[in-house]
């Protein structure tokens, strides 16, 4: 950060600027810093209205799980989750993991969450949080977000979707093997 100061005189002598660079550069330090944090409790349900703890993705069965908050109305989400439902066979012929997704919709738009993961025949776990409380928990503001938790650790986070993005959820889940 030296040496952008010294590069740019103007923002060197302006505190103001100097301290907004500061905190947006400890405030992306802190998101991706998450060597010690594990899913908290929080109920969560199956599409059957079984209770599920969210505690229950930190297993420390040495198999990465792949978790995902998304929403029926989230066009991103539903393109993130349509691809790793495609591709995820190909991943498991040399990969292991559990894919978790976790619905955000609230009451007024839950009716539509089983209808469409039905009708797109995703192929992994879905749970909902129709309160978000998990989501709040773990300090998420916007879907689609992505999580691989490893051993009871958050070892990688993600926020929104390209194309593309699934490069390096697969590159984070052969790494952690």
């Amino acid at each position: 950060m030296a040496l952008f100061f010294k590069q740019d005189k103007k923002l060197a002598s302006n505190p103001k600027m100097r301290k907004y660079i500061f905190l947006m550069a400890l405030f992306i330090h802190l998101q991706h810093d998450t060597s010690a944090q594990a899913i908290p409790t929080a109920l969560l349900h199956t599409l059957d209205g079984k209770n599920f703890d969210a505690v229950g993705l930190n297993i420390m069965d040495n198999k990465p799980k792949l978790v995902f908050f998304w929403a029926t109305w989230c066009v991103p989400c539903i393109n993130e989750l349509t691809t790793v439902n495609d591709i995820k066979d190909d991943w498991a012929k040399e990969l292991r993991f559990e894919i978790f997704a976790i619905a955000e919709d609230d009451n007024r738009s839950f009716n539509k969450v089983a209808p469409m993961v039905n009708g797109r025949n995703w192929q992994f776990t879905i749970l909902t949080d129709k309160n978000q409380e998990l989501k709040r928990k773990l300090g998420i503001s916007d879907i689609p977000y992505t999580l691989i938790v490893k051993n009871g650790k958050i070892i990688y986070r993600h926020i929104g979707y390209s194309d593309g993005d699934e490069e390096q959820i697969y590159s984070v889940l052969k790494a952690n093997q």
